[in-house]
């Protein structure tokens, strides 16, 4: 992600413009993406796209700080508020926040313009793959705002707050928790870090305070331990069991900032000869490849649909699903968590690549977004940097950690993890677990969705950092495309 810059490049059109006449562009509503009718045919659109939305900011939100959220752009987008060029963010999957505290008017009328791009010759993972490059603002954005104290907005729009599962047994668990802080005041600011570990129906189960001392337009962090007796282990369908931790800033006696996030304690293994192991026991995995795209909405997908789409793994007995071959949304892992299922992650670096530092650094970038936007989730998270590996290039493009190998002897096949007692066609086995085949044909119902996405929003708990308070009226996006 490149820093913000307060002009327009040399050349650059006038839509970001503030003033500039949208009148006659496209109104669409987000998710969005214009490859939906296009996106396989030959020769499908992938050049750029230009959003533009007008929102009026809260009066309650006087000085706070303003952050804009983009939970899905693909593949590159440069992000303009009232003309002031806020950053860039490159790679499609990634959700990327942007500081727009200093262009936004607290009084006024504002004006977001986002240029989208879809073209695969741009030196990002990945270069090629099985699959369309859909281009859009194809999941939901947001506005946040926080006190000028807060927990880490820009820490790769992660969380910000991190708990480690140091050991965990039947017996006890030990935490490691690191909250990551910012104190964009023009003073110090003396704060007190306050988690709370609650149990899923919110009796509080154990509560740690740490302070710091935060100088004025700093960062900083603070690391506790804690350790439970006895608990309730996260365990797969038969009883995937989450706690809450609440974490909470407090200054001056007052309460800040707060984020609240799901833990499932567990511990595992894998084995060459006796395969995963969760709890002490025999994991039976077994699953499905997963792609975010639907007929006539390409990845401008509902909520809805994603819920369709796991309710259907469900049903046909999967205890694992591949998110292939790219970070899916937050709402999927989520689901993986409150289910019981284990995902396998993946970075989106498909077939081919770019024999430049350009190229190897973007994916770099791309894996250390995705590892603490992920790295709270419950269920054992298998991780790849990389499908289908050319035999002779060897990762000489790629200077990250290496895949993780599967264990010598474990079979796989391309659309299913395939059980090791499993035999003959173990993809039909698995449409025939539960008595009856589970077909995806074009025609198949729909979950009619009727939501309508929210704008602005403003900090709180979630289950996913912000929580989302929906204010005002629904937004109106404008769109057009072409090249500038």
């Amino acid at each position: 992600m490149e820093g913000p810059d307060s002009s327009n490049p040399p050349g650059r059109k006038s839509q970001p413009a503030a003033a500039f006449d949208d009148s006659a562009w496209e109104a669409i509503a987000l998710p969005h993406t214009w490859n939906a009718k296009d996106g396989n045919a030959p020769g499908f659109y992938q050049e750029d796209g230009w959003y533009r939305r007008c929102f009026q900011v809260p009066a309650a939100w006087a000085g706070k700080r303003i952050y804009v959220q983009f939970d899905g752009a693909n593949r590159s987008a440069e992000v303009f508020l009232n003309g002031h060029r806020l950053g860039q963010h490159r790679g499609g999957f990634a959700r990327f926040r942007l500081d727009a505290t200093s262009a936004a008017d607290g009084n006024g009328s504002n004006v977001l313009a986002v240029r989208v791009n879809n073209d695969p010759h741009d030196n990002l993972a990945p270069v090629s793959a099985d699959f369309t490059f859909f281009g859009g603002l194809y999941r939901a954005v947001s506005l946040v705002a926080t006190d000028p104290v807060h927990i880490d907005m820009l820490d790769h729009a992660a969380p910000g707050v991190y708990v480690r599962q140091k050991q965990v047994t039947a017996d006890a668990a030990e935490l490691d928790l690191q909250v990551k802080l910012a104190n964009d005041a023009a003073t110090t600011a003396d704060v007190t870090v306050r988690t709370t570990i609650t149990e899923a129906d919110g009796t509080p189960v154990q509560t740690v305070e740490t302070q710091a001392s935060l100088a004025a337009l700093a960062r900083g962090e603070t690391r506790s331990r804690l350790l439970l007796a006895h608990p309730h282990l996260w365990n797969g369908q038969a009883d995937p069991y989450l706690y809450r931790v609440q974490t909470e800033v407090v200054v001056a006696g007052g309460v800040r900032d707060a984020v609240t996030l799901p833990l499932g304690l567990r511990f595992f293994s894998v084995d060459p000869a006796r395969g995963c192991s969760l709890n002490g026991r025999h994991l039976d995995l077994h699953g499905v490849n997963r792609h975010q795209d639907r007929p006539g909405k390409g990845w401008a997908i509902s909520e809805a649909d994603e819920r369709e789409d796991f309710a259907m793994i469900e049903e046909i007995g999967a205890t694992a699903a591949r998110q292939s071959h790219y970070q899916q949304s937050q709402l999927w892992n989520n689901l993986g968590d409150e289910c019981g299922m284990v995902m396998w992650a993946e970075l989106a670096y498909v077939n081919d690549a770019r024999d430049n530092r350009e190229f190897s650094e973007n994916a770099k970038e791309q894996l250390r977004e995705r590892r603490p936007q992920r790295r709270r989730h419950a269920g054992p998270q298998r991780q790849r940097t990389r499908d289908r590996r050319p035999d002779d290039e060897e990762g000489r493009v790629l200077l990250v950690p290496g895949e993780l190998e599967r264990p010598a002897g474990a079979a796989h096949h391309v659309g299913a993890v395939r059980r090791p007692d499993a035999t003959g066609d173990h993809r039909q086995d698995l449409l025939q677990r539960r008595g009856r085949r589970v077909a995806r044909q074009r025609g198949f119902p729909r979950i009619e969705d009727k939501r309508q996405p929210c704008f602005p929003v403003a900090r709180g708990d979630a289950a996913d950092g912000p929580q989302r308070h929906c204010g005002g009226r629904h937004p109106r996006w404008t769109r057009a495309h072409g090249r500038l």
